[in-house]
C-alpha cells in the first residue's frame, strides 16, 4: 500500500521527509550508523538498530518522521528489556552499494502486529504488514511472514526503514532485526515446516483413523469409553495442529486469534478428555475409588482452570499469564499422574489392561515433564522437543489403544464364561425341574379325586348360593330405589338452601348473613367513618299521577337496578328504599378509608345517569323525574332488627344529617356536607354554598361536588 497515494502524506511531507533523509545529521550524518550492504549474505541489523518506544500508542508515521520524534530515538542494546502496553517504533538506515537492485527479507521481530515503512525508488513510502495476530490476506504470502516482510534496496540508494509494533496481549515485543537473503529464508522456511508437515500428516493421519475407527465402536456398543477416547483423540489432533502456527498459517490463516484460543482450549481440552476416559477405561468408580475421586476433583478443577484461561485472554488478552498458568498447571499434572499410576497400581487388579494403561501414561508424563525439567533450569540441549513429545503421545496412543483392544477381549471372554455358566446353570435348572414335574404330576393325580368330590360339594353350595343371590339382588333393588329417593329429597333440600341463602343476602350483607345463620342473631357494629348517601326523585308524586301504577313500578325499577349496579361498582352498600328514596352507605359492612371518594364517585355517576334518562325523556316528550342526591360523612351503628322479616339497617345522626344533605340539596348537583368535604376536598372541585338551614339542625356548610380533579 502506497503512503502518498492512500491518503498518508502530502507532497510536502514527503519533500521533508528526503529532505531529513539526506540532509538531517540524525540520520545522514555519522552520528546515526548506517549499514552499508557490499555482498549478498544475511546480516544482523542491531548495531544499526534505533528504537523509541510511544508511550501514548497513538503516534503515526507523520509524527514519528517529524525531526523532534526522530531525536527520540536510541540505539538498541541486544539484553534491553522493553515494556509491555507500548507500542515500539524501529528505525535503521541501509546504504545499497552494490551495482544493481536487490531483494532481500526484513527479519523485524515477535509481535502482535507489525507495520513496515519502506522507501521505494522514488523516496515514497510504501507500508508491509506482518504480525502474529495479523489476518494473513493484509500480508504478502511468503514464509515467514508473521516475523518479517519482503523489501526491495536500490542500488546507490540510501533507504531509512520504519517499523512499528504493537502487542496486544501483556508481554512485550521483541526486536530480531535481520537481512536476509530471500532464496536463503525461503529455502530454510520450506526446508523446516516441510519435514515438520511430513511428520504431523502421518501423525495425522493415524490419529484421524483410530478416532473414526473408536467412535465406530462407540455407535453400535454406546459404551462411553470410546466416546471420551474419540473425544479425547480429536482434541490431540486439534492441539497438534495449533502447535508451531500450522493452524494460523494454514487451516485459519485470516482468523489467527480464533486459531490462537482453539490452541489453547484444544491443550486444555486434551487432559480434560484423558481423566474422563481413564475414569471409564479403568471403571474407578468400582476398582478404585481414591483415585476416582482424584479424578473427579482434577477434572472439576480443569475445567474451571479453561474458563479462567479463556476469561483471561477475553478480558486483557494476556496469553503470557495464560500460556503460564497452562504450563505450570500441566507440570504439576505430570506429578500427580505418578502419584495416581502408583495408587492404581497398588489397588487396581492386576491384568493386561492396566498395564497397558501405566506403561502409556507414564511415557506421555516422561514426554511432558523431561522437556519441562529442561526449560524449568535451562540446561541446554539440541532435543527436537517437538518430536520427543509426539513421540511421547503416539506410544500413548499405541499402548491405549492395545489395552482397549485388551479390553474388548477381556469383555468377550467374560461374555464366554458368562454364556457358559448360563448353560450350565440352565441345564441345572432343566434337571430340578423334570424331578419337580414328576413329583407335580403325582399330586395333580391325587388332587383330581380331591377335586372330583368337592365338585359334587360345590354344585349343591352353587345352588344355595343362586337362592341367596336371588335375595340380595331383591334387596340391592329396594335399597337403590331408597337411596334415589334420598337423593333426590337432598337435591331438593339443596336448592331449597341455595336459594334461602341467596335471598339472604340478597337482603343482608354476607358478613351479617353468616352471623345469623350460626349464631340465630346479629350483633350490632358501630363504625367510625360511613359515608351515607341519599336520593330522591322531585315531582315523583306529580308524575305518578300521570302514568298507570304499572309504568310507576317499572320507572322505579329502572332507576333502581341502574343504581344498585352503581353502588356495587363503588364498593358501597344497599340499605334500603322507601317509596321514590333511596339509601346507601360507604364502609359497610367492612370498613374502610375510601368511602367518602367512593360515595362522591357513585353520586356522580347516578346523577350522570339520571341527566341521560331525562335527555332520552325529553326527545320522545315524556316527563322524567329529576334527582337531589346528598351525601354524609360520620359514625353510625349498624345491626339487624326484629326477628321476623329481617332488615340490615343503619341508625345514628349522621343518617339524620345525610337525609337533610339530600332535601337541602337541588336537582341534578351532588351535595355534601362540610364533614364530608374536608375529607376529599383534594380529589375533588366543590362549589361552597355557604352555611344551609337544615331542618332540626340549623345551619350546616355544604357544598356541591362539580367534578373529579384532573
Amino acid at each position: 500500500m502506497m503512503i502518498s497515494k492512500n491518503g498518508s502524506l502530502s507532497l510536502a511531507t514527503i519533500l521533508f521527509i528526503l529532505l531529513f533523509c539526506y540532509a538531517s545529521p540524525n540520520i545522514a550524518q555519522s552520528k546515526v550508523p548506517v549499514f552499508s550492504l557490499e555482498t549478498i549474505q544475511s546480516r544482523n541489523l542491531h548495531p544499526f538498530l534505533f528504537i523509541f518506544a510511544d508511550s501514548s500508542n497513538q503516534l503515526g508515521f507523520k509524527e514519528i518522521v517529524k525531526a523532534e520524534n526522530q531525536k527520540k530515538f536510541v540505539p538498541f542494546r541486544g539484553n534491553q528489556k522493553l515494556q509491555t502496553n507500548r507500542t515500539y517504533w524501529g528505525r535503521v538506515v541501509i546504504q545499497n552499494k552494490l551495482s544493481w537492485d536487490t531483494d532481500w527479507f526484513l527479519n523485524i521481530g515477535g509481535a502482535s502486529f507489525i507495520e513496515c515503512y519502506i522507501p521505494d525508488i522514488k523516496g515514497e513510502y510504501l507500508m508491509k504488514k506482518s504480525g502474529i495476530f495479523r489476518p494473513g490476506k493484509e500480508m504478502v504470502k511468503v514464509g515467514f511472514k508473521r516475523v518479517g516482510v519482503p523489501v526491495s534496496l536500490f542500488s546507490g540508494n540510501q533507504a531509512v526503514i520504519f517499523f512499528k509494533l504493537q502487542s496486544i496481549d501483556q508481554s512485550p515485543p521483541n526486536f530480531n532485526v535481520a537481512l536476509a537473503v530471500p532464496m536463503t529464508a525461503q529455502t530454510q522456511y520450506y526446508e523446516t515446516n516441510t519435514q515438520r508437515n511430513m511428520i504431523k500428516g502421518i501423525f495425522q493421519g493415524i490419529l484421524w483413523i483410530m478416532l473414526l475407527y473408536h467412535l465406530f465402536i462407540f455407535i453400535p456398543t454406546r459404551d462411553r469409553t470410546y466416546l471420551f477416547y474419540t473425544f479425547y483423540l480429536l482434541v490431540i489432533a486439534i492441539a497438534d495442529l495449533s502447535e508451531g502456527g500450522f493452524m494460523t498459517d494454514t487451516l485459519m490463516d485470516n482468523y489467527p486469534i480464533s486459531a490462537f484460543y482453539i490452541g489453547v482450549a484444544s491443550g486444555m481440552l486434551v487432559e480434560i478428555f484423558y481423566f474422563l476416559f481413564s475414569r471409564y477405561f479403568l471403571d474407578t468408580p468400582k476398582n478404585a475409588r481414591l483415585v476416582n475421586k482424584i479424578f473427579t476433583l482434577w477434572i472439576a478443577i480443569r475445567v474451571g482452570l479453561l474458563v479462567i484461561v479463556l476469561s483471561i485472554l477475553m478480558a486483557s488478552f494476556n496469553a503470557s499469564m495464560a500460556t503460564n498458568i497452562v504450563f505450570y498447571t500441566n507440570a504439576v499434572e505430570d506429578l500427580l499422574v505418578i502419584v495416581i499410576l502408583v495408587l492404581l497400581y497398588r489397588s487396581m487388579p492386576k491384568n493386561r489392561v492396566l498395564t497397558f494403561f501405566l506403561i502409556g501414561t507414564l511415557l506421555l508424563t516422561l514426554s511432558t515433564l523431561i522437556p519441562f525439567a529442561f526449560n524449568a533450569f535451562k540446561i541446554p540441549n539440541r532435543i527436537n522437543w517437538y518430536l520427543f513429545s509426539l513421540g511421547g503421545v503416539f506410544l500413548e496412543i499405541l499402548f491405549f489403544s492395545l489395552g482397549l483392544g485388551q479390553r474388548i477381549r477381556m469383555i468377550e471372554e467374560e461374555k464366554i464364561k458368562a454364556q457358559e455358566e448360563t448353560i450350565q446353570v440352565q441345564k441345572e435348572a432343566n434337571e430340578q425341574l423334570e424331578n419337580k414335574v414328576k413329583e407335580r404330576t403325582a399330586e395333580i393325580e391325587q388332587q383330581k379325586e380331591e377335586i372330583e368330590t368337592q365338585r359334587d360339594n360345590l354344585v349343591d353350595l352353587n345352588k344355595e348360593i343362586s337362592r341367596q343371590n336371588r335375595l340380595v339382588e331383591l334387596t340391592n333393588f329396594e335399597l337403590t330405589e331408597k337411596n334415589d329417593l334420598i337423593q333426590k329429597q337432598n337435591d331438593t333440600i339443596e336448592k331449597e338452601k341455595a336459594k334461602s341463602d341467596e335471598l339472604l343476602l340478597n337482603i343482608l350483607p354476607e358478613q351479617t348473613a353468616n352471623e345469623l345463620k350460626e349464631k340465630g342473631y346479629a350483633t350490632p357494629q358501630q363504625y367510625q367513618l360511613v359515608s351515607v348517601l341519599f336520593t330522591d326523585f322531585k315531582g315523583f308524586t306529580k308524575i305518578a299521577e300521570k302514568i298507570t301504577p304499572q309504568q310507576v313500578i317499572e320507572e322505579l325499577n329502572f332507576c333502581f337496578t341502574a343504581f344498585d349496579r352503581i353502588i356495587e361498582k363503588y364498593h358501597m352498600e344497599k340499605i334500603k328504599t322507601i317509596g321514590d328514596a333511596y339509601m346507601a352507605a360507604g364502609g359497610i359492612p367492612t370498613a374502610n378509608i375510601t368511602n367518602p371518594v367512593d360515595a362522591i364517585k357513585a353520586g356522580l355517576e347516578m346523577q350522570q345517569f339520571m341527566a341521560q334518562i331525562k335527555e332520552d325523556k325529553a326527545k320522545k316528550g315524556e316527563e322524567m323525574w329529576e334527582m337531589r342526591l346528598g351525601i354524609h360523612t360520620g359514625e353510625i351503628i349498624a345491626g339487624v332488627v326484629g326477628k321476623k322479616k329481617f332488615v340490615y339497617d343503619i341508625w345514628g345522626d349522621t343518617v339524620n344529617l345525610a337525609s337533610r344533605m339530600e332535601s337541602s340539596g337541588e336537582v341534578g348537583q351532588v351535595n355534601i356536607s362540610g364533614s364530608t368535604y374536608e375529607l376529599i376536598k383534594n380529589d375533588f372541585d366543590c362549589e361552597y354554598r355557604g352555611k344551609i338551614k337544615a331542618k332540626n339542625k340549623g345551619e350546616v356548610d355544604m357544598y356541591f361536588v362539580k367534578n373529579i380533579k384532573s
